[in-house]
């Protein structure tokens, strides 16, 4: 396969077979021709998987987080702490997502105010969740020396 040897050529130099050129193409053209494909078909790619997630997590009770997508693999932002691993299992439920990273969103400041009014307590503030709030009226009924609060 060396060639073919050109009459007109004194030389005696070898020319490339007419097919090289067709072959070449035949075998880089396709992968070519995909590559441009999954391109082109990325963001749609990215915007589906971004809306069908936010449903899944709608229907699974998790609202607030922000999730972003970069081909399949998505990023998930601002969960309640706790709630993570949870997310983590709706998203990779979702058909077509490869790899899921959660970050839960800081932990709410506690701010509370304790007033003694006559004989009792007053509680007063916001707290993170429900199970926060009922450790805060824990914690000053354990202090209030039985008074109410």
């Amino acid at each position: 396969m060396g060639g073919v040897v050109s009459p007109d050529r004194p030389d005696g130099e070898r020319r490339r077979p007419a097919w090289l050129p067709w072959g070449a193409a035949v075998v880089a053209v396709p992968p070519l021709l995909a590559a441009l494909g999954l391109v082109w078909q990325r963001p749609a790619l990215e915007q589906d998987l971004t809306a069908h997630s936010y449903q899944a997590l709608r229907a699974a009770g998790l609202t607030g987080a922000t999730v972003v997508f970069d081909g399949r693999d998505a990023r998930v932002s601002g969960v309640p702490a706790g709630t993570e691993h949870r997310v983590a299992e709706v998203l990779a439920s979702v058909a077509g997502v490869r790899a899921v990273g959660v970050t839960a969103a800081p932990a709410a400041a506690v701010t509370v105010d304790v007033m003694l009014v006559g004989e009792r307590f007053v509680v007063r503030g916001r707290v993170a969740d429900p199970g926060a709030e009922r450790a805060v009226l824990d914690a000053v009924a354990g202090s209030a020396s039985g008074r109410p609060v």
